[in-house]
């Protein structure tokens, strides 16, 4: 589930082990491969049966999901080899099912949301936008669009942050953000690890086999709040002091059309910062200095990583004694031992650290217009129980709130997007889309505890396995029913679980189905689908090599699918001349390349779409391949390109004998390398 890059990271970021630790792990293997090497061939039938054995492991008894008392206790007897093949089958094995299971699927799963005018059975989620808009009476919202600044914490959990928690709360200046704007006291996210949170948060989008942005840039079509603004001309800003295409969080920022983004990489090797990455503090005094606050709307959002295991952080001692002097003035609470307390201790870091970003946007124009959104991506837990695994807080602040108050409502982290929007259409007659793909309706600004939202979510180990509907819980198989009172939550177990298991059931059907047909919102692969055609496709090893030695005029130039050009100007790599039936034309292009430092060190290179008429141009667009998103050039480095080119003859009036041409353009004339190139040019013609 992880790459070997995202293994590398997160190895380098976990706690660490003793130097004879690694020499015992990397050396023993090879100890016994050098002893053993010459007694492998006399032992033959010992060794045989040796390895017979360890394979009958894998058939071994092994536990059951509902036969575990709680998920720690599964993971821990679950067979580790029968776990492992699961694992890899499941992420492997192409998703099918036929029209009558997806129609029973579909069937059971809508008819629990009556409210909801679903709209085409080609895509079970799709529905009327219909979200009614709770928030604007709680603000004086002034004639200009308002600004946004999400703020998503890593780790920040209810369980030592805010009023009521279980411990006490290591978040003072959030807690009187809280008191002084809206909060919601019982707020799931959808998942135990960071990479469900921007989807669920801007665009309650689905999980797929392990998680949405896992899906990369062929992730299915969808719309999110960050994309809506794009639409709706907002300028927006991406901050994260790690490796941004962790989890591949890079693709899924680019499917968002993200206009600045501050990663890792734009900091200097002397940075403050510990082995996930740059210091909270650091990172949003780096941000707001590059955010242009000129441009307005904007969206500025926050991903904090300090508050990540191993819990690295500035200051640690003192706030170590400051979280042991909150806990000495509330002995009552549950007894956490020393390793934990200076877990906690670190968000009184990561809270002063937000209270000295408030007080940089306070001194920035258009403070007054703006809303701050402040939630966990999940919480770091110590807890075992349900109720408190998942549970974050959601605060949401502005200048112009005209009065403040605590909601006690069950909500999700899906349930921010549709409020917003509803808020930005009623208010500002922004541009939202008609039909939708978010079940809930948006947030519960009841009075009195109630529960309308519908919450599923990914366990630790990426199995979507529990979910939240209304005020039932499903969990670890077995169904509970929430309640509340003393401003705590509570579980207590229902006999009857049927209904509960069958829809959810249906869900994860329509997720996986969803995620593996690009069947979220209507888009035109989907629609033509079977009328679409492969026009060229290069993708084997012979097919690359027949390829490059094309693109470098059949020279010798070529080693394995590697091809050095010099000064070849342009290079081009598909040129297709239209037919006149083309409906749409989509070409998917993915290569690495190198450019030697020896080049001058103004050159790029760009890829090229181009549409020719008579040998007249009549359309040109580029885009650089080796400039990274704060515009510095990149030599002397293997660097991957990717791209996806949408072209509708309709659009471009396009006529039949048409030549569209795809190549890069080295005006500098430059020296430079292309390996493993993977091309995909297709088409959806006419049906006549």
């Amino acid at each position: 589930q992880y790459s070997l890059p995202e293994i590398i990271e997160i190895m380098s970021a976990s706690q660490k082990g003793k130097l004879w630790n690694y020499i015992i792990i990397i050396g023993l293997p090879i100890v016994f491969f050098i002893m053993s090497k010459k007694q492998i061939c006399k032992h033959i039938v010992i060794n045989t049966i040796l390895f017979l054995t360890l394979l009958s492991f894998s058939f071994a008894t092994t536990i059951t999901f509902d036969r575990a008392t709680n998920l720690q206790s599964y993971y821990i007897q679950k067979n580790k080899i029968v776990y492992f093949i699961e694992s890899i089958s499941f992420t492997t094995k192409k998703y099918s099912i036929d029209k009558i299971s997806l129609t029973n699927y579909i069937s059971t799963f809508q008819d629990k949301f009556p409210n909801n005018i679903f709209i085409n059975p080609s895509y079970p989620f799709l529905h009327k936008e219909t979200s009614p808009d709770v928030l604007s009476t709680y603000f004086n919202l002034q004639k200009e669009k308002p600004n946004f600044v999400f703020i998503i914490v890593e780790g920040l959990g209810r369980e030592f942050s805010g009023n009521n928690s279980l411990l006490p709360s290591a978040t003072p200046f959030l807690d009187s953000l809280s008191i002084q704007g809206l909060s919601w006291n019982n707020c799931f996210s959808t998942s135990q690890r960071t990479i469900c949170a921007l989807p669920s948060i801007f665009g309650s989008l689905p999980f797929g086999k392990t998680g949405f942005m896992n899906y990369k840039e062929s992730a299915p079509q969808f719309h999110s709040l960050l994309t809506i603004l794009h639409d709706n001309n907002y300028h927006s800003t991406f901050a994260y002091g790690g490796w941004l295409c962790f989890d591949n969080m890079c693709h899924f920022l680019k499917l968002n059309n993200i206009d600045n983004l501050i990663e890792l990489s734009s900091f200097d090797s002397l940075a403050p910062q510990n082995t996930w990455g740059i210091y909270d503090d650091f990172l949003f005094e780096k941000t707001i200095n590059s955010i242009n606050f000129n441009l307005n709307p904007r969206i500025d959002v926050y991903l904090t990583l300090t508050t990540h295991d191993p819990f690295e952080y500035p200051d640690e001692k003192k706030y170590v004694n400051q979280y042991k002097k909150l806990l000495n003035r509330h002995p009552e609470h549950p007894y956490i031992n020393e390793g934990n307390i200076r877990k906690i201790a670190s968000f009184l870091y990561l809270d002063n650290s937000i209270k000295k970003l408030f007080n940089l946007y306070k001194n920035k124009p258009n403070f007054d217009n703006t809303i701050f959104v402040i939630t966990g991506d999940h919480n770091f837990n110590m807890q075992l129980d349900p109720l408190v695994l998942n549970n974050v807080p959601l605060i949401i602040w502005s200048p112009m709130l005209k009065k403040a108050k605590q909601f006690d409502g069950i909500v999700s982290h899906r349930d921010i997007t549709p409020s917003f929007l509803a808020l930005l259409r009623n208010n500002y007659l922004c541009k939202t889309p008609k039909n939708v793909s978010w079940i809930n309706q948006g947030l519960n600004t009841d009075s009195i505890f109630g529960s309308q939202t519908f919450n599923p979510i990914m366990d630790i180990g990426r199995d979507l396995n529990c979910c939240i509907y209304k005020n039932i819980l499903l969990w670890n198989n077995q169904v509970y029913a929430i309640n509340y009172s003393n401003k705590r939550l509570s579980a207590s177990s229902i006999k009857d679980t049927s209904f509960i298991s069958k829809f959810f059931d249906a869900y994860k059907n329509l997720d996986l189905y969803i995620m593996e047909n690009n069947a979220l919102v209507e888009n035109w692969q989907y629609e033509n689908r079977n009328n679409k055609k492969t026009i060229l496709s290069v993708n084997t090893k012979s097919e690359q090599i027949s390829f490059l030695k094309k693109l470098s005029n059949n020279t010798t130039n070529i080693k394995d699918t590697i091809c050095f050009n010099n000064n070849k100007f342009p290079c081009t790599f598909v040129q297709y001349t239209i037919t006149g039936l083309e409906k749409v034309l989509l070409l998917e292009l993915d290569f690495n390349n190198f450019i030697p430092l020896e080049n001058d060190s103004s050159c790029t290179i760009s890829f090229v779409t181009e549409i020719r008429r008579d040998n007249k141009n009549i359309y040109w667009s580029e885009e650089l391949i080796n400039v990274n998103k704060q515009g510095f050039r990149i030599f002397d480095k293997w660097q991957n390109f990717h791209t996806m080119v949408n072209i509708k003859p309709e659009t471009f009036h396009i006529q039949k004998d048409d030549e569209i041409i795809f190549y890069l353009w080295n005006r500098n004339k430059c020296k430079f390398y292309i390996s493993n190139p993977h091309i995909n040019l297709s088409a959806i013609f006419d049906e006549k």
